[in-house]
């Protein structure tokens, strides 16, 4: 004969908590013990830093949670070019023009122009 106790005297008999008699017999009935999503407060780091937080306190566990953030927020930003294209061809085609100037030549363009970058021509 089949005993049928309530989930509550399984559990005391068996010495587990009841929540765990619950989600043993739920995975009897369906096959899968797991809860179903629900929504909740969003994560607020991504897989890679996880991983890279997990790594970081495994290698020096001496460190606290600040100073595994300030290391999480440290990385260098990502390098820009400083001239465009375009920017770079014109300097070029400027100082292939101007190579052959001789040290007069350039004084008496820098005097010129020192005069027009005052104001006066």
């Amino acid at each position: 004969s089949t005993l049928c106790l309530s989930q509550r005297e399984t559990a005391k008999k068996v010495k587990v908590s009841v929540s765990t008699v619950c989600f043993t017999i739920k995975r009897q009935e369906t096959g899968a013990n797991s809860d179903r999503k629900r929504s909740g407060r969003l994560k607020a780091t991504t897989e890679s830093e996880d991983m890279f937080l997990r790594v970081n306190s495994l290698c020096d566990r001496q460190l606290t949670g600040h100073q595994l953030l300030a290391h999480l927020n440290s990385g260098l930003a990502a390098r820009k070019p400083l001239l465009r294209h375009q920017n770079k061809t014109k300097r070029f085609s400027w100082a292939m023009k101007h190579r052959r100037w001789t040290t007069e030549v350039w004084y008496k363009s820098l005097v010129h122009h020192k005069g027009s970058l005052n104001g006066v021509e």
